[in-house]
This record gives C-alpha cells, sequence and structure tokens, in this order.
C-alpha cells in the first residue's frame, strides 16, 4: 500500500480507535459488571485517550487538503473534535459527545470519499474529472 492509500486510511482508523476507546470500553465495563467483575478506570486517563484519538483523526483529515483540495470536511471535523473534548474534559453532556462525534464521523467520511475519488486507479487528480483539484485548476471536467 502506498502512502497516499495509508493516508487516506488514518481518520478513519483514528476514528474507529476514538470510538472503540469510548464506547468499547463503556461496553466492556458494563459487561465485566454483568458477569460479576469490577473494574475501576480512571476517568481522566480515560477521557484522555479519548480526546487523543479525536485529535488524530481531525488531524488525518487536515492531511486530506493536501490531497484534494476541500478544506470543508476539515471544518467540520474541528468543531466535532471541540466538542468532544469539551465533553471529556469539560462539563460532560452527552448530547454534545455525540453530535461531536457525529460531526467527526461525517467529516472522515467526506474527507475518505474525496481521497478516493482523487487517487483512484493511482492516477494523478489532475486526470480524473471528479476530482474538486482538476476543477482548481481550470480544468472543465466534462
Amino acid at each position: 500500500m502506498n502512502r497516499v492509500g495509508r493516508n487516506r486510511w488514518f481518520a478513519v482508523v483514528s476514528l474507529a480507535a476514538a470510538l472503540l476507546a469510548c464506547y468499547g470500553t463503556l461496553m466492556l465495563i458494563g459487561l465485566l459488571s454483568a458477569l460479576g467483575v469490577s473494574m475501576a478506570v480512571n476517568a481522566a486517563a480515560w477521557a484522555g485517550v479519548i480526546v487523543v484519538f479525536a485529535g488524530l483523526t481531525a488531524f488525518g483529515i487536515a492531511l486530506g487538503i493536501g490531497r484534494h483540495r476541500q478544506p470543508v470536511p476539515f471544518v467540520l471535523a474541528l468543531p466535532g473534535f471541540a466538542l468532544i473534548a469539551w465533553a471529556m474534559l469539560g462539563r460532560y453532556d452527552r448530547t454534545l459527545e455525540i453530535t461531536g462525534f457525529a460531526m467527526l464521523a461525517a467529516a472522515t467520511a467526506w474527507d475518505w470519499r474525496l481521497r478516493r475519488r482523487c487517487s483512484s486507479n493511482g492516477r494523478s487528480p489532475m486526470a480524473q474529472p471528479d476530482c474538486p483539484l482538476a476543477l482548481t485548476h481550470g480544468r472543465n471536467p466534462r
């Protein structure tokens, strides 16, 4: 897999890690509690891991700007990350947390789609009519 292929999946994997760190840990604790096993989790460390993975997701989306020249997914990811960080490190609110994850997921999907359009078949983005980068250089795609 080339560098572009790895970068395309960076935000997706980071988002999956953030979701797993948040909701997967919660489900694991619930499952273990149902089985009679008690487990203490440091809430600050747990929240910190979630925020780090959410930040890596936003960073991964920012890497896509260089490929597809569309800042909109990153502009959507930033407030999503901020909502998650506030919900985890500031005053917890489930609505803010879910809204932040939804914004981050939407931005990740959008960025992934744009990257995919710009790098399909290993061709240059300039040679592909569906790539927004081709439109920014005065080429008429149709």
